[in-house]
C-alpha cells in the first residue's frame, strides 16, 4: 500500500516547525481531524450534499468542456510514453557510463507528462540526470528563494580524477551552464553509439525566445521532445534535487553561472497521485479544465501551471481527505479552487508548498498581478462570469 510524505505545521514555542515525514493514507480517516463543515470550507457541506440549480449548471459545463475537450484515450497516452521510454534506455546505461567518471544516477521521469496533468497528448517529457554530488560539495542558499549555489573542493593531486574539473567557476561553485554543456556532450556520444533512428539533440541549450536554459533537448520523430535536465542530488536521493532550469520569470537566475534551483518534482508527484487515487481523478480533471480555459482569456493567460498545480497541493494539504470526494460536484471542487487561488493572490503571496518562505508569485509584476485578481474575483462573485469563461470554447449552437 502506497504512503505519501505530506507537509504538517505545527506552532513550537512561537517559531513555525515543517515536519516532512508525517505519513497520511488516503484509506485512513484520523480520528485528530474534525468532520468538515460548511464553516470551515465555504462550499464544501457535509453529506448528504443539496446542489443548487447554479450548482448543477455549472457542473455540466465543466464535465462538457472536460470531455468535449480535454479527454484523451489512455492508450494514445501510453503509447507516447512508451517511445520515449524506449529512448531513455537506450540512453541510460551509456549517460552512467561516462567518459568524465561522474557518478550519474537514474533517470527521473517528472513533470506534467508523467503526472497526468498535461492537456492533451504530451509531446514534451522532462526527465531528471542527477549527478551525485560528493562530500567534498557544500550548498548556500539565498534567503527567500528556492535557489542555491554549490562549492565543489578541489581535491590533492593524489586524491584521483576531479570530476567537477571544467564544470566549476573561478571561486570554485559548479555551473548549471557548464554541466549542461557537459550532458550535452554526454548525450551526442550515447546517441552515436546507439544509432537510435530519427533522434536528434538540439544543439542550443537555451530557448530562442525567452534565453531560459531549458537542459538538453532531444526530438522524435513523432514530434516529441525529452529534455534532459541535469541535476545534483545525494547518494541516497532523500534532498529534493538542484535542477539547472530556472523559472522564466526569473531573470536573475535564468542566465546566472552560479544558481541552482530546489525542485520537489518527486514529492509533488506523489502528492499528484494522492489526489488521483482519492477521488478518482476529479479535482486534477478540474485543475486542468481551469488551465485550458484560462489560457484563452487575456488577463488570466498569464498564470503558470506551476502556480495552479501549487494552489493545488494547497488544497489537499488544508483539507485532509477523511470524506469521500467521490460525493463532491465537479462545480464544488472548481469553486473551491478558484477560492483558494483568489485568497492567496489578494495577499500577493502564494507559499511554495515545500518551502514557506518562497513566495511563487513573487516574479509576477504587480499591475499584472492585480488584474488577475479583480478576474478570479469576479469569477467567485458572478455565476454569469464563470458561465462566459466557459462556454466560450463551444460554438454557440452547441447545447449544454
Amino acid at each position: 500500500m502506497s504512503q505519501l510524505v505530506s507537509k504538517r505545521k505545527r506552532k513550537t514555542h512561537g517559531k513555525e516547525r515543517v515536519t516532512m515525514a508525517t505519513k497520511v493514507r488516503f484509506w485512513d480517516k484520523p480520528s485528530s481531524v474534525k468532520k468538515r463543515t460548511s464553516t470551515s470550507l465555504g462550499i464544501l457541506t457535509k453529506r448528504p450534499i443539496r446542489r443548487t440549480d447554479s450548482e448543477s449548471y455549472l457542473d455540466q459545463y465543466i464535465r462538457t468542456y472536460y470531455k468535449s475537450k480535454l479527454e484523451i484515450p489512455c492508450s494514445a497516452i501510453l503509447s507516447v510514453r512508451q517511445s520515449v521510454a524506449d529512448v531513455l534506455g537506450a540512453l541510460s546505461p551509456l549517460v552512467q557510463e561516462n567518459e568524465y567518471s561522474m557518478t550519474v544516477g537514474d533517470f527521473v521521469c517528472v513533470g506534467s507528462g508523467y503526472d497526468g496533468m498535461k492537456n492533451g497528448i504530451p509531446d514534451e517529457f522532462d526527465v531528471v540526470v542527477p549527478f551525485r554530488l560528493g562530500p567534498k560539495c557544500s550548498e548556500t542558499r539565498r534567503p527567500a528563494t528556492d535557489y542555491v549555489c554549490v562549492r565543489s573542493r578541489r581535491g590533492s593531486k593524489n586524491a584521483g580524477k576531479d570530476t567537477w574539473s571544467g564544470c566549476r567557476t573561478g571561486e570554485g561553485y559548479i555551473s548549471p551552464i557548464k554541466v549542461t554543456k557537459r550532458l550535452q556532450k554526454i548525450v551526442l556520444k550515447a546517441l552515436e553509439e546507439t544509432g537510435l533512428p530519427n533522434v536528434i539533440i538540439h544543439p542550443d541549450c537555451r530557448n530562442a525566445l525567452g534565453g531560459e536554459r531549458v537542459g538538453v533537448r532531444l526530438s522524435t520523430e513523432d514530434g516529441v521532445t525529452i529534455r534532459l535536465l541535469p541535476a545534483l542530488g545525494t547518494v541516497d536521493q532523500l534532498e529534493p534535487f538542484l535542477v539547472a532550469i530556472s523559472y522564466r520569470d526569473d531573470p536573475d537566475y535564468t542566465l546566472s553561472d552560479y544558481y541552482w534551483r530546489r525542485c520537489y518534482c518527486v514529492e509533488e508527484g506523489k502528492v499528484v497521485r494522492y489526489l488521483s487515487q482519492a477521488d478518482g481523478g476529479r479535482r486534477i480533471k478540474v485543475l486542468q479544465v481551469m488551465k485550458h480555459a484560462f489560457r484563452k482569456d487575456a488577463m488570466l493567460r498569464h498564470l503558470s501551471d506551476y502556480v495552479m498545480k501549487t494552489v493545488l497541493m494547497h488544497m489537499f494539504d488544508q483539507h485532509i481527505d477523511e470524506d469521500d470526494w467521490h460525493a463532491y460536484s465537479f462545480a464544488a471542487c472548481f469553486m473551491e479552487m478558484l477560492r483558494l487561488l483568489h485568497g492567496y493572490m489578494k495577499r500577493q503571496n502564494l507559499p511554495h508548498f515545500y518551502m514557506d518562505d518562497v513566495n511563487v508569485l513573487r516574479d509576477v509584476p504587480a499591475p499584472r498581478l492585480a488584474s488577475m485578481t479583480g478576474k478570479v474575483e469576479s469569477l467567485l462573485a458572478s455565476e454569469q462570469e464563470r458561465t462566459r469563461l466557459l462556454r466560450s470554447q463551444f460554438p454557440v449552437t452547441m447545447s449544454l
